[in-house]
């Protein structure tokens, strides 16, 4: 579950708990959470900004966190990843596509590329 501060930052504005909930539904409560609290409004307390004015949809948020928990990508690449959805927009999924950022999870993979480069 959510600790009380997490929880009590979270609904301490309507925009902000309605935002949460969108990313949250479905998913792992705590991980929604921890990208809202510590990433999402981070971001918009250096641009001061407020969660109106969200570059990152909720939808574009959940992605990014469904994509971490798949095991496509991640948590440094999740970052990675955040800041070019914050930065330029886009699908979250097909950015991981077009920019090779899937993590290699393949060791027969990671095998021949060790070989290749010891060869």
């Amino acid at each position: 579950g959510l600790s009380t501060y997490d929880a009590s930052i979270l609904v301490s504005e309507k925009p902000i708990a309605d935002y949460f909930e969108k990313v949250a539904a479905g998913r792992d409560g705590k991980l929604a959470a921890n990208w809202v609290i510590n990433d999402l409004l981070g971001q918009l307390n250096k641009a001061g900004k407020g969660i109106e004015d969200a570059p990152v949809s909720p939808d574009q948020l959940g992605a990014v966190i469904d994509l971490i928990k798949e095991g496509t990508i991640s948590g440094k690449i999740a970052k990675d990843l955040f800041e070019i959805v914050w930065n330029e927009g886009g699908d979250p999924r097909k950015l991981v596509e077009s920019r090779g950022m899937k993590q290699v999870t393949d060791t027969g993979a990671i095998e021949k590329a060790v070989d290749e480069v010891i060869a």
